[in-house]
């Protein structure tokens, strides 16, 4: 240890998920121009309710006719002689899940009474349809048709669509994700056509990663820096990025938490010493820059938390929850109605992965435990809905939270007694414990959790015990060490832990010792083992992991 450092450290390492994440509103659904003929009903694998566009009927009223009045034949407008009128419409092949790619590919028949050549319109959802976005082509390099002049036929024309999933949805693992196709001619808007939810695993994308340090250097200044990290966990520097905050040995840390958003091209950072969140735009090569200054908070925030769309920060400062969105250029905003007030001593911080709920962790008092607050998807206002109490069962729980990827299960650490696990109601999001009353002992005083990207692997520091690792059940939360003993080379007071989106390799970092450690995780058993030049001196403290913008084959 070089020096007095504060209760909570003064530093951070980020490692980030650099891949694009556009999220839009709208469903691109456009309503016929005539009602014409029948079109065929799409044939669709999807549990939704297909969503209809409306085709109004044209009626005409009566007209004067010599001294009386005569009815004008009213009903449908007939199509002109020779077309049967009418939208086409879509029947989609089932998406063959899980996709373990970065392209999606989507096969689809386009049907049409008259043969209209006609334009797709192809949204993608994240977060079981509750909202969506457009989706990339990928092009012709990859096999797609792409959306424009499609050929139709009346017993239905065969074609391809490739989504671009690494460009729109990053280099992640998502498991509510669904697509919806549109097909529009001359007739209007046919019957939107959706997939079934599938599970998608882009992470086999190309990786190389980006890792954001926040060292404190004497000068008392806290600077994001940004390294690429080889296959085989080597950090190469790439930039410096100073920021307005800082102070070294405070009691509290200046730089307290950091988030990478969802498409990777920008990190947030917390400053608890001078109280204001800090945004960088990160560049397709790892490199920072702040963009437009800091914003402030009501009290010194601790923990972040970013949603599943990356459209909203949450913070949380003594007693509340603060949340931000962005302006139209791209800069930080409070929500309305922020900050909230939430139960007390809150720390651990996370959303659940459909992007409805957010769940807060309390370590002290009457609502020692984790509250559970439903989240509007649109706005991104958070509303107390329920709370898992467990101040008579743990010591201090709720230092740190993590969600599995499919929204099944919730694990709490608590600094002496060690790990909670909770299952999720699916509806509700409410808690429920596991294993029954008693949390899983960990051996000694928690410090650090993480989740692999895939759910499928838990690691957690314990001090004076060392690094454990755990295979988890995905389906029941079950926990099998994934090694003979802890590993005992991880530095002192090892607090932040996080695995790459691909489960490569962790990342750990001490306050002690100023290191940042990274271990190959073995794709089988999940155990670790050091990498070679680990461990690196950094002044090192909080670490994210990500993979950089690396997509160019479908064009800028």
């Amino acid at each position: 240890m070089r020096g007095a450092k504060g209760t909570h450290g003064a530093r951070w390492i980020v490692a980030t998920t650099l891949v694009a994440l556009a999220l839009g509103a709208g469903t691109g659904c456009n309503s016929g121009r005539r009602s014409g003929g029948a079109a065929a009903a799409a044939a669709v694998t999807s549990s939704a309710a297909p969503i209809t566009s409306g085709l109004g009927s044209i009626t005409s009223g009566t007209a004067p006719v010599g001294t009386g009045t005569a009815p004008v034949t009213s009903g449908v407008v007939s199509p002109p002689a020779g077309r049967a009128g009418g939208a086409p419409s879509v029947a989609l092949t089932p998406v063959a899940a899980p996709v373990v790619s970065s392209l999606v590919v989507v096969d689809f028949a386009l049907t049409d009474a008259d043969a209209d050549p006609a334009t797709l319109d192809v949204r993608f959802s994240l977060d079981d349809g509750a909202t969506w976005a457009a989706a990339r082509d990928a092009g012709a390099a990859h096999g797609s048709a792409g959306t424009q002049a499609l050929a139709s036929a009346p017993g239905g024309a065969p074609h391809r669509f490739v989504w671009d999933a690494g460009h729109d949805a990053g280099r992640t693992y998502r498991a509510f994700v669904r697509l919806r196709l549109t097909a529009t001619d001359v007739d209007g808007a046919g019957t939107p056509a959706e997939t079934a939810t599938f599970l998608l695993d882009a992470t086999t994308a190309p990786d190389r990663l980006v890792t954001l340090g926040v060292p404190v250097d004497p000068a008392g200044a806290d600077r994001p820096i940004a390294y690429t990290v080889s296959p085989t966990g080597g950090l190469t520097y790439r930039s410096t990025q100073p920021t307005a905050s800082g102070g070294r040995g405070r009691q509290m840390s200046s730089a307290s938490g950091v988030v990478m958003l969802p498409r990777g091209d920008a990190v947030v950072m917390s400053h608890n010493d001078s109280a204001h969140l800090s945004l960088f735009a990160v560049t397709p090569t790892g490199d920072l820059s702040l963009v437009g200054g800091t914003i402030a908070t009501t009290g010194r925030p601790t923990t972040l938390a970013v949603h599943p769309s990356g459209k909203f920060i949450y913070t949380t400062t003594g007693d509340r929850l603060e949340a931000f969105g962005f302006d139209a250029a791209g800069v930080l905003l409070p929500l309305p109605g922020s900050p909230y007030t939430i139960g007390s001593s809150p720390r651990g911080l996370v959303c659940d992965p459909r992007g409805d709920a957010l769940y807060t962790g309390h370590m002290f008092g009457t609502d020692a435990g984790v509250q559970v607050h439903r989240l509007d998807r649109a706005t991104g206002v958070p509303t107390l809905a329920s709370a898992l109490p467990l101040g008579q069962l743990g010591s201090r729980p709720g230092k740190t939270l993590a969600v599995d990827p499919r929204g099944r299960f919730l694990y709490c650490l608590d600094l002496d007694r060690g790990l909670f696990v909770a299952s999720i109601d699916p509806q509700t999001r409410a808690l429920t414990l596991v294993q029954g009353l008693a949390p899983r002992a960990l051996g000694g005083f928690a410090l650090g959790l993480t989740l692999s990207t895939r759910g499928d692997a838990l690691y957690a520091t314990v001090q004076g015990v060392g690094l454990l690792g755990f295979r988890v059940d995905p389906a029941t939360s079950a926990l099998t060490a994934a090694q003979t003993a802890p590993l005992t080379n991880v530095g002192g007071t090892t607090l932040y832990l996080h695995t790459d989106a691909a489960d490569r390799h962790l990342f750990a970092t001490s306050r002690d010792d100023d290191t940042l450690r990274v271990y190959a995780i073995d794709p089988v058993t999940k155990a670790l083992a050091e990498v070679a030049g680990s461990p690196r001196f950094d002044y090192s403290f909080g670490v994210v992991v990500g993979p950089l913008l690396t997509f160019p084959a479908a064009g800028p």
